[in-house]
């Protein structure tokens, strides 16, 4: 499967950031994640941060480092910060010493993978972490999939956990700090013009008691 990721994100590279973010409905998702990252990093400075499976560095901008093992999507984000420092190799299997970061972040990944190769990323990313340093991630809510009776056909997204699964998942490598969620109100609904005002109406229902039916959950492990 990993073959066919990597293909199907090279082929995409050059058009990526344009087709998935360079839209209303794609701002209005990167603008949450923004937000997301931005007050888990605040107070962060001069430290060791890697961006798993960083593709075009959209979101490296909160990170030391860089990590993807598409080519084509790692040169783009090394053209776009020439100031961090980009790797490519497998997320299993990475070519950073033992507790090298601080913080690990990843986003729209783990959605694309099965149950068994998200636990090597876990171990793998335990592996690389110091002390008490957090792993942070985005997975679509199976809440809200179950709600919806939405099943996928291929790897793309596939993937979507509860917060119990989540912790069961991690539990002998990390605890659940917190988490976070985005994406509420199926925005793609709503005429393009009414699709920024509604930003801070799913940001509010994102930190409310029906959070966990919001599209993503972003969690907050902390390494055991």
């Amino acid at each position: 499967m990993d073959n066919e990721i990597v293909a199907y994100y090279n082929q995409l590279s050059s058009e990526y950031d344009t087709n998935r973010f360079g839209n209303s409905y794609g701002s209005f998702i990167h603008n949450q994640e923004v937000h997301i990252l931005r007050n888990f990093f605040e107070n962060k400075k001069n430290e060791a941060v890697l961006d798993l499976a960083c593709g075009t560095g959209r979101l490296t901008e909160f990170a030391s480092h860089g990590m993807d093992l598409s080519s084509q999507m790692l040169a783009l984000g090394q053209k776009k910060h020439p100031e961090k420092h980009f790797s490519h190799s497998d997320a299993e299997h990475t070519n950073f010493e033992s507790e090298f970061f601080d913080d690990v972040f990843s986003f729209h990944f783990l959605m694309h993978l099965d149950e068994e190769k998200t636990k090597k990323i876990v171990d793998e990313v335990h592996r690389i972490l110091k002390p008490k340093g957090r792993f942070i991630f985005d997975i679509p809510s199976k809440k809200r999939r179950t709600v919806l009776g939405r099943k996928n056909t291929n790897w793309h997204g596939s993937q979507a956990l509860s917060k119990v699964e989540i912790s069961k998942l991690v539990s002998d490598r990390f605890t659940v700090k917190s988490y976070k969620a985005y994406l509420f109100i199926p925005i793609h609904r709503f005429p393009v013009f009414i699709r920024k005002p509604l930003q801070q109406i799913d940001a509010w229902l994102c930190s409310s008691f029906v959070k966990d039916y919001s599209s993503y959950l972003v969690f907050e492990l902390q390494k055991i």
